[in-house]
Protein backbone atom coordinates (compact mmCIF):
# COMPACT_ATOMS: atom_id res chain seq x y z
CA UNK A 1 0.00 0.00 0.00
CA UNK A 2 2.67 2.12 0.59
CA UNK A 3 3.48 2.83 -3.49
CA UNK A 4 0.36 4.37 -4.03
CA UNK A 5 0.74 7.10 -1.72
CA UNK A 6 1.54 10.90 -3.03
CA UNK A 7 5.49 11.60 -3.50
CA UNK A 8 5.68 7.70 -4.75
CA UNK A 9 6.57 6.28 -7.90
CA UNK A 10 2.83 5.16 -8.13
CA UNK A 11 1.68 8.41 -7.13
CA UNK A 12 -1.93 9.16 -8.76
CA UNK A 13 -2.44 5.30 -9.62
CA UNK A 14 -4.98 2.67 -8.09
CA UNK A 15 -4.75 -1.07 -7.80
CA UNK A 16 -6.95 -1.54 -10.26
CA UNK A 17 -5.07 1.03 -12.65
CA UNK A 18 -1.63 -0.34 -11.93
CA UNK A 19 -2.75 -4.01 -12.50
CA UNK A 20 -4.35 -2.90 -15.96
CA UNK A 21 -0.87 -1.33 -16.62
CA UNK A 22 0.94 -4.74 -15.87
CA UNK A 23 -0.86 -6.50 -18.00
CA UNK A 24 -1.22 -4.31 -21.05
CA UNK A 25 2.49 -4.37 -20.58
CA UNK A 26 2.55 -7.81 -21.41
CA UNK A 27 3.31 -9.66 -24.84
CA UNK A 28 0.27 -9.10 -27.53
CA UNK A 29 -0.63 -10.87 -30.13
CA UNK A 30 1.47 -8.76 -32.69
CA UNK A 31 4.51 -9.57 -30.20
CA UNK A 32 4.52 -12.88 -31.22
CA UNK A 33 4.06 -15.58 -34.65
CA UNK A 34 1.02 -16.68 -35.30
CA UNK A 35 1.91 -20.39 -34.81
CA UNK A 36 3.62 -19.78 -31.40
CA UNK A 37 -0.13 -18.04 -30.46
CA UNK A 38 -2.04 -21.10 -31.33
CA UNK A 39 0.48 -23.66 -29.92
CA UNK A 40 2.22 -22.55 -27.03
CA UNK A 41 -1.08 -23.00 -24.51
CA UNK A 42 -2.54 -25.92 -26.08
CA UNK A 43 -4.59 -28.51 -25.12
CA UNK A 44 -5.38 -31.54 -26.86
CA UNK A 45 -8.74 -33.78 -25.87
CA UNK A 46 -10.56 -36.42 -27.13
CA UNK A 47 -14.67 -36.83 -26.99
CA UNK A 48 -16.62 -39.58 -28.75
CA UNK A 49 -15.10 -39.44 -32.37
CA UNK A 50 -13.44 -36.07 -31.84
CA UNK A 51 -10.30 -35.12 -30.95
CA UNK A 52 -9.48 -31.56 -30.86
CA UNK A 53 -7.43 -28.78 -29.78
CA UNK A 54 -8.12 -25.46 -27.55
CA UNK A 55 -5.82 -22.98 -27.24
CA UNK A 56 -5.54 -19.99 -25.18
CA UNK A 57 -4.18 -16.54 -25.39
CA UNK A 58 -3.96 -13.59 -23.13
CA UNK A 59 -4.65 -10.03 -24.03
CA UNK A 60 -5.14 -6.92 -22.77
CA UNK A 61 -7.47 -5.53 -25.71
CA UNK A 62 -10.06 -8.23 -27.73
CA UNK A 63 -9.13 -5.14 -30.64
CA UNK A 64 -6.08 -7.18 -31.44
CA UNK A 65 -7.58 -10.06 -32.65
CA UNK A 66 -9.25 -8.25 -36.04
CA UNK A 67 -5.58 -7.16 -36.34
CA UNK A 68 -4.12 -10.96 -36.72
CA UNK A 69 -7.31 -12.48 -37.20
CA UNK A 70 -6.19 -14.00 -40.49
CA UNK A 71 -3.05 -14.50 -39.59
CA UNK A 72 -4.00 -16.38 -36.60
CA UNK A 73 -6.69 -18.61 -38.52
CA UNK A 74 -4.22 -19.95 -40.91
CA UNK A 75 -1.57 -20.63 -37.89
CA UNK A 76 -5.18 -22.54 -36.19
CA UNK A 77 -5.84 -24.66 -39.63
CA UNK A 78 -1.99 -25.24 -40.06
CA UNK A 79 -1.79 -26.37 -36.42
CA UNK A 80 -4.88 -28.35 -36.79
CA UNK A 81 -3.67 -30.25 -39.98
CA UNK A 82 -0.18 -31.09 -38.51
CA UNK A 83 -1.51 -32.58 -35.16
CA UNK A 84 -4.32 -34.35 -37.46
CA UNK A 85 -7.39 -33.05 -35.19
CA UNK A 86 -11.19 -32.77 -36.44
CA UNK A 87 -11.06 -29.34 -35.26
CA UNK A 88 -8.97 -26.50 -33.44
CA UNK A 89 -10.17 -23.79 -31.11
CA UNK A 90 -8.03 -20.40 -29.89
CA UNK A 91 -9.47 -18.70 -27.22
CA UNK A 92 -8.63 -15.33 -27.15
CA UNK A 93 -8.97 -13.84 -23.52
CA UNK A 94 -8.78 -10.33 -22.04
CA UNK A 95 -8.57 -10.69 -18.88
CA UNK A 96 -9.13 -7.06 -17.49
CA UNK A 97 -12.55 -7.31 -18.87
CA UNK A 98 -13.15 -11.21 -18.07
CA UNK A 99 -14.04 -11.84 -21.89
CA UNK A 100 -12.76 -14.43 -24.63
CA UNK A 101 -13.33 -14.11 -28.65
CA UNK A 102 -13.04 -17.22 -29.95
CA UNK A 103 -11.20 -18.80 -33.37
CA UNK A 104 -12.79 -22.18 -34.53
CA UNK A 105 -10.71 -24.23 -37.61
CA UNK A 106 -12.99 -27.12 -39.30
CA UNK A 107 -15.77 -26.06 -37.32
CA UNK A 108 -17.85 -29.63 -37.18
CA UNK A 109 -21.79 -28.78 -37.56
CA UNK A 110 -22.66 -29.78 -34.01
CA UNK A 111 -20.84 -26.58 -32.40
CA UNK A 112 -22.64 -23.83 -34.46
CA UNK A 113 -25.00 -24.80 -31.05
CA UNK A 114 -22.40 -22.62 -28.91
CA UNK A 115 -23.98 -19.97 -26.91
CA UNK A 116 -21.40 -17.45 -27.93
CA UNK A 117 -22.62 -15.10 -30.81
CA UNK A 118 -21.12 -15.07 -33.55
CA UNK A 119 -19.55 -12.14 -34.93
CA UNK A 120 -19.43 -10.71 -38.27
CA UNK A 121 -15.49 -11.64 -38.81
CA UNK A 122 -16.41 -15.25 -38.09
CA UNK A 123 -15.26 -15.17 -34.21
CA UNK A 124 -17.69 -16.01 -31.47
CA UNK A 125 -17.65 -13.26 -28.38
CA UNK A 126 -18.11 -15.67 -24.93
CA UNK A 127 -18.86 -12.89 -22.56
CA UNK A 128 -17.56 -13.77 -18.88
CA UNK A 129 -15.59 -16.80 -20.77
CA UNK A 130 -12.07 -16.61 -19.07
CA UNK A 131 -11.02 -20.54 -18.41
CA UNK A 132 -10.25 -23.30 -20.96
CA UNK A 133 -10.71 -25.64 -18.46
CA UNK A 134 -13.86 -24.52 -15.84
CA UNK A 135 -16.15 -22.89 -18.62
CA UNK A 136 -15.36 -23.47 -22.33
CA UNK A 137 -14.92 -27.06 -21.91
CA UNK A 138 -17.64 -28.22 -20.18
CA UNK A 139 -19.86 -26.36 -22.81
CA UNK A 140 -17.69 -28.11 -25.60
CA UNK A 141 -18.01 -31.40 -24.52
CA UNK A 142 -21.56 -31.56 -23.91
CA UNK A 143 -22.31 -30.21 -27.45
CA UNK A 144 -19.76 -33.02 -29.14
CA UNK A 145 -21.41 -35.74 -26.49
CA UNK A 146 -25.10 -35.20 -27.36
Amino acid sequence: RWAFVGGSALDGETIQSYGEKVLASGAGLGARAPRDVVSSDMKIYRSGEFQFAVAQAEVSDLYEVSEHLERLTVALEELREQRGLDFAMLMVTDVVRGTSRLLVANQPPVLEDLPYPSQPDGTRLAEGIVSRKKQLLPVVLGLLER
